[in-house]
């Protein structure tokens, strides 16, 4: 290498050596990496190892709540390699990450707010959006095959919703639902929602609840802020419920 400013570390890796079980870590920089100056086998390696920390961060950056073993399939790579991945890129575990985003998301939200709410809240913007996480155990079965009952879903949902609006008591004037398939315990539901228009103390709210990539549930609320002058209600048109 020329002189000027030093190489640029990369990330460890270990080398196998020439003698039998014999393992070296070492250090490569960009430089090294250049074609040439390392054998093209460990090169490639580098490449492709990159290439899957970058895919582990987008996927966690889309799904912050994706365990390692979803980390696996997705990647395609066993799970001992997304840990050590994660401790290379100083991700902190799954729990960790909740814990974090728990404490973050609470922040705004007033104490009455955060004892009615039904799951774990994970993100919040009052007026646009919140994210929260449910996972159902057996005592929340209530059905012959096992599923859960669906007003734990809605109750996971409605509670989002009124968390998502701005600072101050709410109700739900109305609500539109579907239930797209049946959950089950241990399934990881994870509701967003998103603050639509607002208009004379009327809030719209849509909430999607997943599990993994697949719609489980969705609804539509129009809240009414407790405020809000009786006149101003007199002109709202609500939102027909639907089973």
């Amino acid at each position: 290498m020329t002189g000027g400013a030093p190489p640029t570390w990369g990330v460890p890796f270990f080398v196998l050596t020439g003698k039998k079980g014999l393992f070296i870590l070492a250090w490569f920089s960009e430089e090294l990496l250049r074609p040439g100056l390392i054998p093209e086998g460990i090169a490639l390696q580098q490449v492709q190892k990159r290439a899957r920390q970058r895919r582990l961060l987008k996927l966690l950056e889309a799904n912050p709540l994706m365990t390692d073993e979803d980390l696996a399939r997705s990647l395609s790579v066993s799970v001992s390699t997304v840990r050590l991945d994660r401790a290379l890129l100083n991700v902190p575990e799954l729990r960790e990450r909740m814990r974090e985003m728990a404490e973050k998301a609470s922040g705004p939200l007033s104490a009455m707010k955060r004892a009615s709410l039904f799951g774990e809240l994970l993100g919040l913007e009052p007026g646009q959006w919140g994210l929260s996480l449910l996972v159902p155990d057996s005592e929340m079965v209530s059905a012959e095959d096992g599923a859960i009952g669906g007003h734990y879903l809605f109750a996971q949902a409605a509670t989002l919703a009124l968390a998502s609006v701005r600072p101050g008591p709410a109700s739900i004037e109305s609500a539109r639902v579907r239930f797209l398939r049946s959950v089950f315990p241990l399934e990881r539901c994870i509701a967003r929602s998103k603050v639509g228009t607002r208009k004379n103390g009327r809030s719209v709210v849509s909430v999607r609840t997943r599990v993994m990539d697949e719609d489980v549930f969705v609804a539509r609320f129009i809240l009414m802020s407790e405020f809000e002058e009786p006149e101003s209600r007199a002109g709202g048109k609500g939102i027909a419920h639907s089973g």
